[in-house]
């Protein structure tokens, strides 16, 4: 009799659901050729979040073709796809948006664009964040923010001297900007010469002849170290980060 219904309450429970298997390399790639091509911009930016960052040759290149688009939203939704994929050939499609005016000419863009390069840690992108840096002043400050930054996170002794040549440059008020030069420079070398440009300069004209660039990021001061750390996070990371931490707190 017990047999009977535990048998009769096995039949009666829901089945159990079928496993949802994550989508191939080449269904994310299809999926995001086919958003692009359409007329929903909604779709096309969730396709990308959702596929673009599969780090997969055939789906960095479906990705690439939303740099291209005429929608600047979808043009950002690529950007950080981009920046965020692991694939190799990510970087190399970053490394030839040189021309690309639709990322140049868009504030919103050319700063996504920046931290993307910095995002890959590539030396080969050195010229594309130093074009533009020492300027006429006519450059928006958040993207020349996203240059300084990025800068700090390729390893390469160029990137002390690009900044610094920044901070010398006569044409543009860069007194605003020494937060960033000085988190940059203390990322690269381990030193902290402090906020104001005359020490700094001293600092470099001292060492700049014996630089030598650690292997390693050195830690930061805790709230600079913070802010350094979600700036290279993605949204999912910031999210699955804070939801840790609240679970600790809790407990």
């Amino acid at each position: 009799m017990l047999t009977a219904l535990l048998l009769a309450a096995a039949i009666l429970q829901d089945p159990p659901a079928a496993e949802v298997k994550p989508p191939t390399p080449a269904e994310s790639a299809a999926a995001v050729t086919e958003a692009l091509k359409g007329k929903d911009l909604a779709l096309a930016q969730s396709a990308l979040r959702q596929h673009g960052r599969v780090a997969d040759v055939a789906v960095v290149k479906a990705v690439a073709d939303g740099l291209k688009h005429a929608d600047p939203q979808v043009r950002l939704a690529t950007l950080e796809a981009l920046r965020f994929n692991a694939d190799p050939a990510a970087t190399e499609v970053l490394l030839k948006q040189k021309g690309n005016k639709k990322i140049s000419e868009d504030v919103n863009c050319a700063e996504a664009f920046a931290y993307a390069l910095g995002q890959k840690r590539d030396q080969r992108a050195l010229p594309l964040l130093k074009d533009g840096l020492v300027a006429t002043g006519d450059t928006n400050g958040k993207v020349l923010t996203a240059k300084l930054y990025a800068l700090g996170r390729i390893r390469d002794e160029a990137s002390c001297e690009i900044l610094m040549d920044f901070m010398g440059s006569a044409v543009l008020k860069v007194e605003q900007y020494m937060v960033e030069i000085r988190i940059s420079m203390a990322v690269l070398t381990g030193t902290d010469a402090g906020p104001a440009q005359r020490d700094w300069r001293n600092w470099w004209n001292d060492n700049k002849s014996k630089i030598k660039i650690l292997d390693e990021e050195p830690p930061l001061p805790e709230a600079a170290q913070r802010k350094w750390t979600l700036m290279w996070m993605s949204e999912e990371e910031i999210a699955a980060e804070k939801k840790a931490r609240s679970k600790k707190e809790d407990a």
